[in-house]
């Protein structure tokens, strides 16, 4: 049930990433990059309140001005760093 819920979340969140990615100017060769990194990064993610956590900070990464599909790098390598509660 549990997988489920993650796979759920994950589809969410890639369509977030699709939208953010669309409105993207960044060049096409660096946006594709950074999409397969981030979207590699969640295959790995299966706590389903950290994908929670994920959804949320990319919600709030559009709202920004500019260019926010850069910022998902930054997202990525905070959450990595971040140290997990077992």
């Amino acid at each position: 049930m549990k997988k489920q819920v993650a796979e759920s979340q994950r589809s969410f969140i890639y369509m977030e990433l699709d939208e953010l990615y669309a409105l993207s100017n960044l060049p096409e060769p660096h946006k594709q990059q950074i999409y397969q990194e981030f979207r590699n990064f969640l295959e790995d993610v299966t706590d389903t309140s950290a994908l929670a956590d994920l959804t949320d900070a990319i919600y709030e990464l559009g709202a920004y001005e500019g260019d926010p599909f850069s910022n998902l790098l930054s997202l990525m390598e905070s959450y990595i760093e971040k140290p997990q509660l077992v």
